[in-house]
């Protein structure tokens, strides 16, 4: 689960001229309450299943997880939110200014190789 600053939780609870980069005390305890009821129907609502089912491997995985982007032409603003939303920004060699880089290397590892099915990591 990733946190959105543009959340309506988030939006109204801001004085008039804040910004919700500037309230990160805000934001921390939308998205903790927002992860709080996600974790209560992932645990208790039975969205996977029964909870005594456990998902253990990568193949379990992606039976319920997957990821691809909208096709632009077809959905050209579906495509932008995710995008706008959902992507990580450039790093590495393309953007060697980002938060994430550290001595030259990004601390995350990224980019990535493309992964066509889920895989155990460090």
């Amino acid at each position: 689960m990733t946190c959105n600053l543009n959340w309506p939780e988030i939006k109204e609870l801001l004085r008039r001229g804040e910004e919700s980069h500037n309230r990160p005390d805000l934001v921390a305890r939308v998205f903790k309450a927002k992860l709080s009821i996600l974790n209560d129907r992932i645990m208790k609502g039975d969205i996977f299943g029964e909870p005594q089912f456990k998902y253990m491997t990568p193949d379990t995985y992606d039976r319920i997880v997957s990821s691809e982007l909208p096709d632009k032409k077809e959905d050209p603003y579906l495509y932008s939110l995710v995008v706008k939303h959902m992507m990580r920004g450039s790093c590495g060699e393309m953007n060697s200014e980002n938060v994430c880089m550290i001595v030259g290397r990004c601390k995350n590892y990224y980019p990535k190789d493309y992964a066509e099915y889920t895989s155990y990591g460090k």
